[in-house]
């Protein structure tokens, strides 16, 4: 009995986080299979060129 009290309390306690996380933009974004398009391939920076070597806009930090 105590153990059927308890699955019963821990299960209402994890419902509205699990309800939270299917509402979240950024879980359901994540939860999206990956792609490896967005690389850019052949292209080396080198310090001697002075090239930028990484970038982060307002989005995407």
């Amino acid at each position: 009995m105590k153990g059927i009290c308890l699955s019963a309390l821990l299960g209402i306690g994890l419902s509205p986080a699990t309800a939270a996380a299917q509402n979240n933009p950024i879980v359901i974004e994540n939860q999206q299979p990956g792609t490896s398009q967005w690389q850019i391939s052949g292209v080396r920076a080198t310090d001697t060129d002075g090239q930028i070597k990484g970038y982060a806009s307002a989005p995407s930090v």
